[in-house]
């Protein structure tokens, strides 16, 4: 589900800090500098104040001469307009709160509200329109929180251009904003995701290519011919850049993975023509000739096997279905792959093998005199 994408925006901006104010100040300079960015569609944040609220302000030198703390006048609201839960009635195993508040009567408009009765410490009881302010606002619907820090995500998509392009735009385009002491912001949705999944793969990619050599090592018994076999992995690969350029994909993850399958694919094409040349040579035929007919008589298996693998590839590769998005990259890396590193085999395996061969031989001849000189 991480590879393939998930509910995240292609674009996230998380901008931390502890003032809602601020954060919301700094998301709507972001979202200015965002909206020239070419390719980036449907710019949101997450905070946004529709719901209306009414702010008490304590006057907190008019209720300290009045004997009264903050905390008390809050209490005293929050008991008359909400309530609180001052016992339990139980009946038959259930219980029930029994909430104390004012009547409906008495707590239906602001009015209200500046009229609740404050009992002072000092023994009287003043309105609290004497020690408080008022002010209508609107409020957040929800705050959003993210390791402790409050967060306000802005998103966007990408539409007709690379993402990871889109965001190296986006980060030069807030990199002019100056944020207060404890304001921060990462970049994070389905980018974040792409570059996670991109060092899995690259993991992957080189796991795969160790047991590739060491299946073929044990196999060959030899520690050089395997490199021949793998050489025709670069030779897949460029054939994958010219198919991805051609069709305008880019490098995704699909695409990456499509690498990875080719891997295990292309390699049979020299498989088949290394280990036919060392059969004809363990019959007595000598290293050239035996180059030139391995490489003719393997020709058509190698076409045969690469042409149906290919053939099998295009209705994906050119696929326009719903979904086809996610499918297409891999099908393109994996065709275009194989068709370059099929036609390049035929002519740079046999060729690396009569180099690698010779080199190998002087290596060994080498070892030979020095262990024949240590002997003497």
């Amino acid at each position: 589900g991480g590879l393939f994408g998930g509910s995240k925006s292609p674009v996230e901006i998380n901008l931390y800090g502890a003032d809602l104010e601020e954060l919301d100040r700094l998301s709507n300079e972001i979202i200015e500098k965002i909206k020239g960015v070419e390719g980036l569609k449907d710019i949101e944040k997450s905070l946004k104040k529709t719901k209306p609220e009414l702010h008490i302000v304590v006057d907190r030198q008019k209720a300290s001469r009045m004997g009264l703390s903050v905390y008390q006048i809050a209490a005293t609201v929050e008991t008359a307009m909400l309530g609180k839960v001052v016992s339990r009635y139980h009946e038959t195993g259930d219980e029930y709160d029994i909430r104390l508040r004012f009547q409906k009567d008495y707590r239906q408009n602001i009015e209200d509200i500046t009229n609740i009765k404050i009992q002072s410490p000092l023994g009287f009881a003043l309105p609290l329109s004497q020690v408080a302010s008022f002010t209508k606002a609107y409020g957040p619907i929800t705050i959003t929180r993210k390791d402790q820090d409050r967060v306000v995500t802005i998103t966007g998509t990408d539409f007709g251009r690379n993402l990871g392009d889109i965001v190296k735009d986006v980060e030069n385009a807030i990199s002019s904003i100056t944020l207060k002491d404890g304001y921060f912001y990462d970049i994070g949705g389905g980018y974040e995701d792409m570059q996670s999944s991109f060092t899995e793969l690259s993991k992957a990619l080189i796991v795969a290519i160790i047991l590739i050599y060491m299946v073929m090592a044990a196999q060959f018994e030899s520690f050089s011919q395997p490199f021949i076999v793998m050489f025709t992995l670069p030779l897949a690969y460029i054939g994958v850049i010219i198919g991805l350029g051609v069709t305008g994909k880019t490098l995704s993850v699909p695409a990456f993975m499509g690498l990875i399958i080719l891997m295990g694919i292309v390699v049979n094409n020299g498989i088949v023509m290394i280990d036919y040349i060392n059969q004809l040579r363990q019959k007595g035929m000598k290293k050239t000739k035996a180059i030139i007919t391995g490489a003719g008589v393997r020709l058509r298996p190698i076409l045969i096997t690469s042409i149906t693998t290919i053939a099998g590839m295009l209705p994906m590769a050119f696929s326009t279905a719903e979904g086809s998005e996610m499918r297409t990259p891999m099908a393109v890396a994996v065709s275009s792959g194989l068709l370059f590193g099929m036609l390049l085999t035929l002519f740079v395996v046999p060729a690396v093998y009569s180099v690698v061969d010779t080199i190998s031989k002087k290596a060994r001849s080498r070892i030979n005199k020095i262990v024949i000189g240590e002997e003497e």
